[in-house]
């Protein structure tokens, strides 16, 4: 996938050719399952499915198209993510408002504090075949990621797990391009050191 190929299927999309929307997803598929995936509310895993929160995407999608048409205010990408987290907020609300409902109890939707994404940031990064030092980078990488702020640790979420460009991360977070390359840059700067440490050790080790 290519941000060309995306381009062009916006083109044929804003000239009226409804198949281009088809073909975006189809594109954009694997990517919006892993957004959706990284971002599902652990009390959801095993209620709904990633792929099936991308199906209704694209039939909320086509519903939505003469709008899209109408006011174009973000790229083909980013627009498509944005209904699929929609998507999934409209599911984890009926999904866990009606386990609310069934227990009686008052369960509110909790807002996500972003640790469970820094954990799934950390395990990225390390090795599978060596179990104790993959759980001292988790907890390196945890303490550096943690004392990031939000914004710099959504950007590395967003370009890392979520493979954004850094144009769509500027669009999803309402920031200028530059800024939110000079601020992937200083991100990456302060995990640098605690990445390359845990390279060397691989190396030593032979791993």
């Amino acid at each position: 996938m290519t941000s060309a190929q995306l381009q062009r299927l916006e083109a044929r999309l804003l000239h009226g050719d409804d198949a281009a929307l088809g073909e975006a997803f189809a594109l954009l598929q694997p990517r919006l399952a892993q957004t959706i995936r990284l971002r599902m509310d652990q009390r959801m895993v095993g209620r709904i499915d990633a792929d099936d929160v991308v199906q209704e995407s694209f039939l909320v999608a086509s519903r939505r198209l003469s709008d899209y048409r109408e006011k174009v205010e973000c790229s083909l990408p980013v627009w498509l993510r944005t209904i699929a987290m929609q998507v999934l907020i409209d599911a984890s609300r009926f999904h866990l408002l009606s386990k609310c409902r069934s227990q009686n109890l008052e369960i509110p939707l909790r807002a996500d504090s972003g640790q469970t994404r820094i954990r799934a940031l950390a395990c990225q990064r390390t090795s599978p075949t060596h179990a104790a030092a993959r759980r001292e980078l988790n907890v390196l990488l945890q303490e550096k990621l943690g004392g990031m702020s939000d914004l710099d640790r959504e950007i590395l979420i967003l370009r890392h797990f979520e493979e954004l460009s850094n144009n769509e991360v500027a669009e999803v977070l309402g920031i200028h391009k530059a800024a939110a390359t000079n601020r992937y840059l200083r991100a990456l700067r302060r995990l640098k050191p605690t990445l390359s440490s845990y390279q060397g050790s691989k190396e030593k080790t032979g791993s």
